[in-house]
């Protein structure tokens, strides 16, 4: 009986190892898969950072609304195919 026990418990000690053994194989490929995304999340950011360098955004849908009402005395969305988000130069840089 004792052996029986005994060999129960170690299959189980050995299926948990494996399953230990497994998971950290898998740790080791997540920690270096987010090592690259953090990568290409930081060259995102300065490549972001370059394009909107010296250019003001400014909220199209107020700017849209107001336009809208003024000059042509009906509403539009502001998916409409010819309202734009307004980009302006931003006089402040060089």
């Amino acid at each position: 009986m004792k052996e029986k026990c005994a060999y129960i418990l170690s299959a189980k000690v050995k299926s948990v190892k494996e399953n230990v053994a497994a998971l950290e194989m898998e740790m080791k490929k997540l920690k270096a898969m987010v090592a690259v995304v953090e990568v290409d999340l930081e060259m995102a950011r300065n490549e972001l950072v370059k394009v909107e360098e010296g250019f003001l955004v400014i909220d199209s849908c107020a700017i849209i609304a107001e336009v809208c009402v003024e000059n042509d005395d009906h509403q539009h969305l502001p998916n409409d195919n010819h309202i734009m988000p307004l980009i302006t130069r931003n006089s402040n840089n060089k």
